[in-house]
């Protein structure tokens, strides 16, 4: 009888062993692209832009310090102030693929909701209470969801983050956030192939995936709608990704969309445009110079 019911322990041990094995490895095992929002105009995804000794040049102007890249970048550097062990954030970032998803906010800017995958089997406790000098964290519940809200010393937001399946996702606007937890939380929403998934290019090492008919509606929004304009949009397909060449110079990188280079048609459209001021400040880098509106 003992030996039964040692052999029935053992068997149910296995199997909730088993169980917890399965549940672990769907959990670390689920793609990006099942939460990418439907309404992003573009993605910019890389393992090395949260790197900022990783050095690139475009016409002698560093890609971490051109505007779409420079904002991701600022907004991934922000999770550097949740510890004063450097060495422990440095191992977060370190070589992650990260995906930025462009959005609008809904005082009509733009910012990135930021999806940073986790290791596996790892501890992110200190995640869940940061010690840190120079910041503070709070929390709160929304749609069931916990929301970890970061601010500064004179308590002036910087950025919320939440833990969803395998990746941690952050915002510098809890509108934005939370709008997306509300749709990756709703218990109807059945997750569909992402538009992008048919131009993924996993084995590059900085990419950027383009939805036309997103941007130019916004484009058409913001400025008046000039010939030249509406040329140049019509180059673009309805989904784009545009690649880092894998073997690209660190002085003249070159991007690839569909295995082919990109031609000088998207660049030829754009001659003799006329330019106009940005309206948003928060495009601009930290290390301009000037600037005038």
């Amino acid at each position: 009888m003992k030996r039964r019911a040692v052999i029935v322990g053992i068997v149910l041990a296995l199997l909730v062993a088993s169980w917890w094995g399965v549940q672990r490895w769907q959990l670390y095992s689920t793609s990006v692209w099942k939460f990418i929002p439907t309404n992003a105009f573009f993605l910019v995804q890389s393992n090395h832009l949260q790197d900022p000794t990783y050095k690139i040049q475009k016409g002698g102007i560093e890609m971490r310090e051109m505007p779409l890249f420079n904002l991701a970048a600022r907004q991934i550097d922000l999770f550097r102030l949740l510890s004063d062990d450097s060495t422990r954030t440095e191992q977060l970032l370190k070589g992650r693929q990260i995906t930025y998803a462009f959005q609008r906010t809904a005082s009509g800017r733009f910012t990135y909701l930021v999806f940073l995958p986790l290791q596996a089997f790892q501890n992110y406790q200190w995640l869940e209470g940061p010690t840190s000098s120079k910041v503070r964290v709070t929390s709160h519940l929304y749609n069931g969801q916990k929301v970890y809200d970061v601010s500064n010393a004179h308590s002036e937001p910087l950025f919320a983050y939440t833990f969803f399946n395998n990746f941690l996702v952050s915002c510098t606007t809890g509108d934005v956030l939370e709008d997306w937890i509300r749709s990756a939380t709703n218990p109807l929403r059945t997750p569909s192939t992402n538009r992008f998934e048919t131009v993924v290019h996993d084995e590059s090492e900085l990419n950027l995936y383009i939805d036309n008919a997103l941007v130019s509606e916004a484009l058409l929004k913001e400025a008046n709608a000039s010939d030249g304009l509406l040329h140049f949009l019509s180059f673009l397909p309805s989904k784009e990704g545009l690649h880092l060449d894998p073997y690209f110079s660190t002085k003249n990188p070159t991007f690839t969309s569909a295995n082919k280079k990109i031609s000088g048609g998207y660049l030829e459209a754009l001659n003799d445009q006329k330019a106009s001021p940005l309206k948003s400040i928060f495009f601009i880098p930290n290390n301009t110079a000037l600037y005038i509106g």
